[in-house]
Parts: C-alpha cells; structure tokens; sequence
C-alpha cells in the first residue's frame, strides 16, 4: 500500500488556512447569536470562554485516543506550522504592547527550545514504504501533559500581569521551535539510515 505525505509546504498552508477560517466563521457565529442577548458583548465573551474550554477539553481527549497512532511526518509541514507559530506569537508580543526584559525573554525562549527538543526525542520514528511516520510514546504525553499544565495555570495566574502571559509566549514559541527543529533533523535521520540500509 502506497502512503502519499503531506510534505509540501503548499497542503500544510491550505490546511492551516482551513482551520483558521473555521476558527472565525465560528466566532461570527458567536457573535451573531450574542446580538440576540439583552447584553450582546458580554453574552458573546462568555460564549467564547464556554467555546474555548470546550475546545480545550477536546483537544486534550484527542491526544489522550491518538499520541500512540502513527502519522505521517515531513519537516516541511513541521517547519511551515513552526513559522505560522512564531509569526503569531511575534504579532501577539506586539498588540500587547508590553516590554519583556531582554534577559527573561531569551530564558524562557531557551528553555522552551531545551524542552521542545527533548519532546521530540520522545516521539518512536520509523519507515514505512519511504514514508516516515510517527508514533508518541508515554514519555512523548508526559511531556505534553506537563507543558499543557504550566500554560494553563500561567494563564489563570499571569491574568493581571502581561510580562507573564508574554513569558509564557516566548516559552511556548520556544518549544515550538525545539521541536520541529529536533523532529526534522530525526526524520531526515531516519530516511537517510533507511536508504543506506536499503543501499
């Protein structure tokens, strides 16, 4: 059975504009059932918070059924999310308006870096029929389960003080980058110890 990858960089920015464009057409939905409430912005901030814990929860029963399903893996899809991620995170540093001190920033960007790229030696890598796939592991959920927690409660604490949430910001842009960079360097690994062992 042949697999094809999603490897160029064209599928992974088609389906991440997919997904962004779902995202707003479900907050003018939002929006055009609050205009229908006594108080419309409050009424659709409150949805909003209902619809992002929803969408958290799911999030996390998703990678609690699939960390073990193997995927297919190409660090051009790796690396085009990581740059949508940081083009994100740089915009959102920016509308906050905040200032981080230099020395912390690059703290938490390092350490998110150190982290991401440990969770990407988690992940169990094989080839199959030239594809590589991916398949987590328990460590690879642990990982996550921990990150997830300390961005959660960052949030929940860091509510008052903007120079947390951007902390927490340049952690999370951090790991995205340790681990896309680490995971793309394990998939080119792999398919070059693949076709020397083929060779």
């Amino acid at each position: 059975m042949s697999v094809t990858a999603p490897s160029t960089i064209g599928e992974t920015l088609r389906g991440l504009v997919r997904q962004a464009l779902k995202l707003f057409g479900g907050v003018l939905a939002l929006g055009f059932v609050a205009l229908f409430s006594d108080d419309p912005l409050l009424t659709f901030f409150k949805m909003l918070s209902i619809a992002g814990t929803v969408l958290m929860l799911m999030s996390v029963a998703l990678m609690l059924v699939t960390f073990r399903r193997a995927r297919v893996l190409a660090p051009a899809a790796l690396l085009t999310t990581l740059a949508v991620s940081l083009a994100s995170t740089l915009i959102s540093l920016w509308l906050g308006g905040g200032v981080v001190d230099p020395t912390r920033g690059m703290a938490a960007l390092a350490s998110g870096g150190l982290i991401g790229w440990a969770w990407a030696s988690t992940m169990l890598l094989f080839v199959d029929e030239g594809v590589v796939r991916g398949r987590g592991t328990l460590w690879h959920l642990a990982i996550w389960a921990v990150t997830f927690a300390i961005n959660q409660l960052a949030a929940v604490t860091g509510q008052g003080d903007p120079g947390i949430v951007q902390i927490v910001m340049l952690a999370s842009a951090g790991i995205a980058a340790g681990h896309a960079v680490g995971l793309s360097l394990r998939i080119r690994s792999a398919r070059a110890l693949a076709l020397h062992q083929e060779g």
